[in-house]
Formats: C-alpha cells, sequence, structure tokens
C-alpha cells in the first residue's frame, strides 16, 4: 500500500509518541493543533520523489507544526 512504511511521531513537551502512544488528552491537544493540509503535502512530497515504498519517520513538532521526514537511517529528506 502507498505509504505504509512511513511512521508518524507527535513531539509534544521535547519528547516523541506514537499516535498509538498518545494519552486521550495529548490526543484532543493534538487533533485541535494539526494542520493536516501541512502534512499531506510534506507526505505527498515524500511519496512523490522517494517513492511509495519509502520507509521514513515523519516528526511532527505539534505547537511549532514543524515537520520533518527523515529516511530509515535518520538523513534528513525534507523540511516543512
Amino acid at each position: 500500500m502507498r505509504g505504509s512504511n512511513i511512521t508518524n511521531k507527535y513531539i509534544l513537551d521535547s519528547r516523541e509518541y506514537l499516535f498509538s502512544d498518545l494519552t486521550k488528552d495529548q490526543l484532543v491537544y493534538v487533533e485541535s493543533l494539526a494542520d493536516k493540509t501541512k502534512y499531506n503535502r510534506l507526505r505527498n512530497q515524500v511519496l512523490e520523489e522517494e517513492g511509495d515504498d519509502v520507509v521514513c519517520t515523519i516528526k511532527i513538532n505539534v505547537v511549532d507544526q514543524v515537520m520533518t521526514a527523515y529516511d530509515e537511517f535518520e538523513v534528513l529528506l525534507f523540511r516543512l
């Protein structure tokens, strides 16, 4: 499936969380601030440039809405 090897990590209080690790309160907070358009733009850029089977992590700084994509070796691919 397209982009199935992309992992999202949310940065809250200088800590990284997988979506499944967020508490209910954190989830509400993340959803209230989420810039889904920006996220979709970054994700689509990664898929377009690196291919559908790319293995990478998108790190989302929730407060600043800075989003970065890293490959499996932690090399920066893109930043929005």
